[in-house]
């Protein structure tokens, strides 16, 4: 990469950090605002809606927070740390958002669920991304083993070398940007639901 083109990238990621910091305040003063929605109904789906949303953003803020450590790093070890940070975020975001498990708890799985059922003419669009972020988990775009070592490091430290000798940043971020994709779908998809559920 040359030095033009990570200082473009950087600054992109710090606009995109602002963006999401103004959607994250606007999504926790919505939250404070629907308390005044009629019907407990109402106001469930729409939180459920609103934290998912957050959640997002909180997902995508580390990521970005992340490249903008790896763009600006000035040792080969700073641009380790920060992938192996990527990979982490990349894992723990899509437990939280969908999970790994067809028993895991998440928002996707229950909440956002019940909130489609209230919608039944966005259930197929539902289902077509479920199916999207089912498919990450065959395309490898989950590390678990350096998730696992960047967490809770290893008794053998040959292994959290190797780890770390074997990180490739545009392969971190390729994986990373396969599940980007998926959450631009699901924020476009909130707000119908939002749409649809106020319309009611």
């Amino acid at each position: 990469m040359t030095k033009e083109t990570q200082l473009q990238q950087y600054q992109l990621t710090i606009d995109t950090i602002k963006d999401l910091e103004q959607d994250t305040d606007h999504n926790i003063k919505l939250l404070k605002a629907i308390d005044s929605l009629k019907g407990a109904s109402l106001r469930s789906v729409i939180s459920t809606i609103l934290e998912t949303r957050l959640t997002i953003n909180y997902i995508e803020l580390d990521f970005c927070a992340s490249y903008c450590q790896y763009l600006s790093a000035k040792t080969n070890y700073e641009q380790r740390f920060a992938c192996k940070g990527i990979n982490t975020i990349l894992s723990e975001g899509y437990k939280k958002l969908y999970g790994f498990t067809a028993k895991e708890d998440s928002f996707w799985k229950k909440q956002i669920k019940f909130a489609v059922e209230q919608q039944p003419e966005l259930h197929e669009e539902y289902l077509r991304i479920t199916n999207d972020l089912e498919s990450l988990q065959t395309k490898e775009v989950f590390n678990k083993e350096m998730r696992d070592i960047s967490v809770h490091y290893d008794f053998d430290p040959r292994k959290v070398y190797q780890m770390l000798a074997n990180i490739s940043a545009e392969e971190v971020v390729r994986r990373y940007i396969e599940f980007a994709l998926i959450l631009k779908e699901i924020r476009n998809f909130l707000l119908k639901l939002i749409d649809k559920s106020l319309a009611q």
